[in-house]
């Protein structure tokens, strides 16, 4: 069976790095959605390893400019056919619309709730928004805008027969908070909370200094998530959990065409004296 490997990644406070005072929010990263194609269980450990080491060099180099950040790699690449993200411009969600035909699209988002805490400094992801609904002359708040407004794109994208594979910090208790009570119970998306299909007798905290899981993935039925590990903080990026899952190919792109055959060659060898110029 084919799989998609999915590797979710949630920076903490030591990943960030906001830079002036613009409206627009300039943190380094917050959160990654790395969609990896057909991976071998020989290698899949080793190669894991390897992508999060890279995603620590691409943090350090400050190469990801945004709240929520989404990264593919080798055969997932051509299906990704569309990448549009907060419509306000604030970075509070990116997404993907990733499929091979038109008639079977699945939706990657991966987003970030502001907290309903009001935090002091113009560098904070909180002021930030503030300072756009004061500039937009807006009657709400950073939280309740970014309700209303990603429950609207979730809702828009469903309406159009999307898929949905939804990644996030929810900065409250994924199953019974407020807000996700609210998308868990919306007829419309139908989603299911994943993480929570897996933790045994009793609920992880999700961020190092928390006591509830604020971080998850919900999807819509049509999504098929065969296994799913969160991983402690030791092996974590950042001071919230990496969580990594299995998604079948099937489900999420509907056929499998971009077959990466590489061209067989012999292997180069610098032990032989006469090879080596």
């Amino acid at each position: 069976m084919n799989l998609l490997g999915a590797v979710y990644i949630i920076g903490g406070e030591g990943f960030k790095s906001c830079r002036g005072h613009g409206t627009s929010p300039s943190f380094l990263l917050n959160s990654a959605f790395l969609c990896i194609s057909h991976i071998d269980q020989c290698h899949a450990r080793k190669d894991v390893k390897n992508i999060i080491k890279a995603l620590i060099v691409i943090v350090s180099e400050q190469l990801i400019r945004s709240i929520g950040s989404l990264l593919a790699m080798w055969e997932l690449i051509p299906y990704i056919r569309s990448n549009p993200g907060d419509f306000r411009g604030l970075g509070r969600w990116q997404s993907w619309s990733i499929y091979s035909a038109p008639s079977h699209k699945t939706r990657v988002v991966v987003f970030y709730a502001p907290g309903r805490s009001k935090p002091r400094g113009l560098k904070t992801c909180y002021q930030q928004h503030l300072t756009y609904i004061q500039e937009n002359d807006l009657d709400t708040t950073p939280r309740k805008m970014f309700e209303d407004d990603f429950l609207l794109a979730l809702r828009t994208w469903r309406s159009q027969g999307e898929r949905l594979l939804i990644f996030g910090d929810a900065n409250e208790h994924i199953l019974d908070g407020k807000y996700t009570r609210r998308l868990l119970e919306d007829p419309l998306l139908g989603l299911v909370e994943e993480t929570s299909r897996h933790w045994g007798d009793s609920p992880p905290n999700t961020h190092v200094m928390g006591s509830v899981p604020i971080d998850g993935v919900w999807r819509t039925p049509d999504i098929e998530v065969n296994n799913l590990i969160m991983l402690p903080f030791s092996h974590s990026v950042g001071d919230h959990r990496t969580i990594i899952l299995d998604v079948t190919t099937l489900s999420m792109i509907g056929s499998y065409q971009h077959k990466v055959v590489y061209p067989p060659c012999q292997p180069l060898s610098n032990k032989h004296k006469q090879s080596v110029p």
